[in-house]
């Protein structure tokens, strides 16, 4: 049986900024209900070692927007990360990368990496 790259990475890419979108949907919800402005979150680390939110919210949209291009043209070239951004960007920054992985078919994947 074979199995193509799309099937190793598109799902589980799209799994993980769905899995992403939703959980900081959800923050927002709680955000409102409570009377908390979501932005002051945004620098807060999970763990005292850990970066702040708004790298981890980065990191995962930058591996799964430029991993799309990683898997097309073989180089893994993200661009530098921008630092503290409002809460809503990074919603906005995650529905970019589902977006992004949807639209991406199979054949496009099989002949871009095929032409490199």
């Amino acid at each position: 049986m074979r199995t193509s790259l799309y099937d190793l990475s598109v799902p589980t890419f799209l799994q993980t900024v769905r899995s992403v979108g939703g959980f900081l949907d959800r923050a927002a919800t709680h955000f409102s209900n409570t009377g908390v402005d979501p932005d002051n979150f945004v620098n807060t680390r999970l763990f005292h070692d850990m970066a702040p939110f708004h790298f981890q919210i980065e990191a995962a949209s930058h591996h799964s927007v430029w991993g799309v291009e990683a898997l097309k043209t073989g180089a893994f070239t993200p661009p530098a990360l921008v630092a503290p951004v409002p809460f809503t960007d990074l919603q906005a920054m995650i529905g970019k990368a589902e977006r992004r992985w949807r639209r991406l078919s199979p054949k496009r994947l099989t002949t871009a990496r095929a032409s490199t």
